[in-house]
């Protein structure tokens, strides 16, 4: 398992069954849409992947955002944004509850702590990261999932990702006419999940190049080349039968 993303994971649903219950059951209450803001870790780079992101930094992403819905009045949906499990030991709570609560906007609401992402989910219509995992997670439970930014599923036609800001606002403007994943897509996310939570990729010669560049060395030495990494991806998690083949490898070797 991807000791990052499962850390994080286990961070995101450490919670308070009692408190949890009370928020989800007055959330649901209000009978509106729900969509969920997942933040980042603020102080993150977020161009360590390289520059294919539309925003300068999370924290512009964050308040851009939050900007846009208080703008654009909707009577119809309801935004909540929770911090990152990583922006306790950061100290990026109070930062990020204290712009939420600056807009005095009732349709903007902060996450309390100890509420799990997973039930957040379960509620939401949709969901918005900047290129987290949380995306991908979203389309695996068949919500209508945005991100803006190049991640390991990128170009697989799995979700909404805006290439600039101006598609991104328009899909936030634009939320009636979005679809959610079909049957296919889910299936096909589930799979492409479960192949990067077993860092298959690292451990499992897939073809010549992946032989040649494993996944560790391209997040790192040869990042630049995120477009070669993408194309990588796509030959081997876009064709139905190749990703198959990949998943039952791994069950096997499980």
């Amino acid at each position: 398992m991807n000791t990052y993303t499962i850390n994080s994971f286990k961070k995101a649903n450490k919670h308070s069954k009692k408190k949890t219950i009370n928020f989800l059951n007055t959330i649901k209450k209000k009978k509106k849409k729900i969509g969920l803001f997942a933040c980042h870790a603020l102080s993150d780079a977020a161009h360590g992947l390289g520059i294919n992101y539309a925003f300068s930094s999370y924290y512009e992403q964050l308040k851009l955002t939050l900007d846009f819905l208080d703008r654009n009045y909707d009577s119809s949906t309801i935004w909540i944004f929770k911090a990152h499990p990583s922006s306790r030991e950061l100290k990026e709570e109070d930062t990020i509850k204290n712009l939420v609560k600056s807009y005095k906007n009732k349709r903007l609401i902060i996450c309390p702590l100890k509420i799990k992402t997973k039930d957040l989910m379960s509620v939401s219509d949709y969901v918005i990261s900047g290129r987290g995992t949380i995306s991908l997670e979203a389309v695996c439970e068949g919500k209508i999932s945005i991100n803006c930014g190049f991640s390991a599923f990128s170009d697989l036609d799995l979700l909404y990702e805006a290439k600039s800001q101006n598609e991104y606002f328009n899909w936030l403007k634009n939320l009636k006419n979005l679809k959610k994943p079909n049957e296919s897509t889910i299936n096909r996310a589930r799979k492409v999940m479960y192949l990067l939570e077993n860092n298959f990729l690292d451990e499992k010669i897939v073809n010549k190049k992946i032989a040649k560049y494993k996944i560790n060395k391209i997040f790192n030495k040869y990042v630049e080349d995120k477009n070669f990494l993408s194309k990588m991806y796509l030959e081997n998690f876009k064709a139905e039968n190749k990703l198959d083949n990949l998943v039952n490898l791994l069950s096997k070797s499980i």
